[in-house]
């Protein structure tokens, strides 16, 4: 957006800051806002009634929360909740529907961040349909290591635990383990507590292409 809207929006923002494990909203609530996330991580994910989670994203600092919600109107679609603590800028809906309806850029603004969102909505439905679990989770760090790509550098590293990973693609901490073992020694990740370096985009994209030819039909 021009620098005037983005300072308008910045002056009607409120400094919010939540603890590790805050719900941050919950599915089916009324949209009461959007969140621009400061710092921290948080994420947004389904719940079962079983309890069983399944995490869609993990938010790093710069990204939007809750926007698709306040765009429509409708119930929020998925929980949000933090993973560490996290500063946020948080719009009010009514302010957010006000410069909405001032300021034409941020309709445009919106409709690209939602393309993005349906984009990555896209990918991870062909992950689920079309992989195999070990080329499932080495797409999966490639869709997040290439959120984290800044330039050409050749490692990234990713600040995410191998449990959330586990509910990012539906598998038990073990078998995520196994997993990432197993790409471990194909060269194209290091891991440590807490964190996956990528060694390699490529790597990772030869390993799943590698791994879809070796499943059983």
């Amino acid at each position: 957006m021009p620098e005037y809207v983005r300072a308008k929006v910045s002056a009607a923002s409120e400094r919010r800051t939540l603890p590790a494990g805050t719900l941050i909203y919950e599915r089916d609530a009324a949209p009461d806002g959007v969140f621009r996330l400061i710092s921290g991580r948080a994420k947004a994910y389904f719940l079962a009634k079983d309890g069983r989670e399944a995490i869609l994203k993990i938010c790093t600092p710069t990204e939007v929360i809750g926007d698709i919600a306040s765009i429509d109107g409708a119930p929020r679609a998925v929980f949000a909740e933090t993973l560490t603590a996290c500063r946020f800028d948080f719009l009010p809906i009514a302010r957010f529907n006000e410069i909405r309806a001032m300021h034409r850029e941020v309709d445009a603004a919106l409709v690209r961040s939602t393309t993005l969102h349906l984009r990555d909505a896209l990918q991870l439905i062909e992950e689920l349909m079309s992989f195999g679990l070990q080329a499932r989770v080495a797409m999966r760090l490639h869709w997040i290591a290439n959120q984290h790509c800044t330039g050409r550098q050749e490692k990234i590293e990713l600040d995410i635990a191998q449990s959330d990973l586990a509910l990012m693609v539906g598998v038990s901490r073990q078998t995520i383990n196994r997993v990432l073992g197993e790409l471990e020694a194909f060269g194209a990740i290091k891991t440590k507590y807490g964190s996956v370096t990528v060694n390699s985009l490529k790597k990772l994209q030869d390993f799943a292409a590698h791994a879809s030819k070796s499943a059983p039909n």
